[in-house]
């Protein structure tokens, strides 16, 4: 297993390897080609479908950035419920079973802000992933779980009935080791795309981020990057500096480079620190 050290780059991206076990269980700067869309995964009322509740207990890493690498915030979407700075509930999972291992990880991932306002945090950027790469990297959940935080992430309104990342998504993007790397898993969210990131204790790692074309928007700047609320950058910091053991000037200056510095051109040289659930 190999260790991704923070580099002498002045971005590093930070990621919390979160890892859930139940209680009921015994070079280039070329884009990643997309996975083809699947209409099993889009059209929920099908059926066909597997319940979601029908997921065998698959346990995957899942790699959070942003304000999720703080344990209690992470927890609201677990737990339910909300941290100081947050102005909307979270409703929580399914399954309340908290993580049982954490680990931290740095990953060359370029991690920024986008947007200007967002319902939980007020005016203000929230963190996205670059979906461009040059090597790979961990992370790790109960992918029940994980169904339940891409859904709170994306949407409020959603009746999941079925997976919208299930067994079949998964398989897919493990076993491609020539691309695929990502799978669009709703028709609309700003972090509608899952992401694979290699395994972890042989354990896929997955997280989420933008589609490809809103990417591409940040890129050229139709989308905005903006920095972060007060509220969100204190939450990333507090995880910074009292999980990461990152110094206050060095989780700031890294959250300043997020959103200050531009994403073209700049993928090889950026690092990021992540939390492994």
């Amino acid at each position: 297993m190999r260790r991704w050290e923070h580099h002498t780059s002045s971005i590093s991206l930070a990621f919390l390897l979160i890892m859930i076990v139940s209680a009921h269980c015994n070079g280039s700067s070329e884009s990643i080609p997309m996975a083809p869309e699947r209409d099993a995964l889009l059209e929920v009322n099908n059926g066909s479908l597997p319940k979601i509740e029908e997921i065998p207990k698959t346990f995957v890493w899942y790699a959070s950035y942003g304000s999720n690498m703080e344990m209690k915030r992470f927890l609201c979407y677990i737990e339910g419920g909300l941290v100081a700075g947050m102005q909307e509930v979270c409703e929580g999972s399914r399954d309340k079973t908290r993580p049982t291992a954490v680990k931290w990880r740095t990953v060359p991932y370029r991690m920024f802000f986008g947007r200007n306002a967002t319902k939980t945090w007020g005016p203000g950027g929230v963190a996205f992933l670059d979906l461009y790469r040059s090597r790979m990297h961990r992370a790790h959940i109960s992918l029940q779980q994980f169904n339940d935080v891409l859904r709170q992430e994306n949407t409020r309104t959603h009746v999941m009935t079925s997976p919208l990342f299930g067994l079949t998504d998964l398989n897919y993007i493990v076993r491609n080791n020539h691309g695929y790397k990502f799978v669009k898993a709703l028709k609309k969210g700003w972090y509608r795309t899952v992401l694979y990131l290699g395994k972890e204790q042989n354990l896929p790692v997955l997280t989420f981020t933008c589609s490809p074309l809103k990417m591409e928007a940040f890129r050229s700047n139709k989308l905005p990057i903006c920095g972060p609320s007060k509220a969100y950058k204190d939450i990333i910091m507090k995880a910074l500096v009292e999980e990461r053991n990152l110094t206050q000037n060095q989780a700031l200056n890294y959250i300043r480079d997020c959103y200050k510095k531009p994403l073209r051109g700049s993928i090889f040289s950026h690092y990021c620190p992540c939390c492994f659930w």
